[in-house]
């Protein structure tokens, strides 16, 4: 989450309608299980990784207010006292809506299957 910063996290989601889809697990759920309060105890653990996250597209279809995509994603997680860096393959499939102007993320569905290095690299970077 944005190197544990929920409040960074939170805004680029749609507000309370957000669906979040964890394929591998089966899980499905909203707004209040996907933002629930994350116990200090857990904070100060994950403060000492500082997390990226890279995105890379196989399709994206948009509209005026609506966009669907899909592509994979790679996280690299960096312990800042050891110095030990662990990275992540997944793929994602997301349905945004723009609200008040500003795309917001209503569904986000993540699984591990299909994701590696290669279905990484072989998919397209972000354009901004």
């Amino acid at each position: 989450m944005g190197n544990g910063d929920e409040e960074l996290f939170k805004p680029v989601h749609s507000s309370k309608d957000v669906v979040r889809i964890i394929r591998d697990d089966s899980e499905i759920f909203g707004y209040d299980h996907y933002f629930k309060k994350i116990p200090d105890s857990l904070k100060a653990k994950w403060a000492i990784w500082k997390k990226n996250i890279e995105l890379r597209f196989t399709q994206r279809i948009s509209s005026e207010d609506k966009a669907f995509e899909v592509g994979f994603y790679k996280t690299t997680s960096t312990n800042i006292q050891a110095g030990e860096q662990r990275k992540s393959f997944g793929r994602f499939h997301v349905l945004l809506r723009k609200e008040n102007g500003i795309w917001k993320i209503l569904m986000d569905a993540d699984t591990g299957e299909g994701a590696s290095v290669e279905s990484f690299n072989k998919a397209s970077p972000m354009r901004l």
